[in-house]
């Protein structure tokens, strides 16, 4: 691993985010026969925009920042869901989206992952690819 500078951060919330993330990769890989899951952090810089809609906070072009992806081998996020995958109460899992009550979802994870992030002034997106998996990036700004 490089090293990456520090992030200004409460660790707990953190941790919140990387788990919620991890346990939801390892929920869309269950009926995979293959199973991966990749974790890559890195230095960059970048143009941070936070707000529920991209457009409510500038934080004035691009500055030092890391960048977090989480990875899978799962299914990826349908097509449908994806632009409102963050907000509360949408979920991919139980029996409405071809899953049991084993699996239930409360659809409040990524909405809860998506706040957490957002108070850290940075930002997260989703990078799917169909049937090979999903790819969770989270850029947050560096301790100045």
């Amino acid at each position: 691993y490089h090293d990456v500078p520090p992030v200004l951060c409460y660790p707990n919330q953190l941790s919140q985010v990387f788990i919620n993330l991890m346990k939801n990769a390892i929920e869309a890989m269950k009926d995979k026969e293959e199973r991966k899951l990749f974790i890559e952090v890195y230095a960059s810089r970048e143009e941070i925009v936070t707000g529920q809609d991209d457009t409510q906070k500038d934080n004035g072009g691009a500055q030092e920042c890391i960048v977090i992806k989480i990875k899978d081998s799962g299914g990826g996020i349908p097509k449908e869901m994806r632009e409102t995958i963050f907000e509360p109460f949408v979920t991919t899992k139980g029996v409405l989206h071809g899953g049991d009550e084993t699996t239930p979802g409360t659809g409040l994870g990524l909405s809860i992952v998506y706040g957490i992030i957002q108070r850290h002034q940075g930002k997260i997106h989703i990078d799917v690819q169909d049937g090979i998996g999903t790819t969770f990036v989270i850029v947050l700004p560096v301790l100045k």
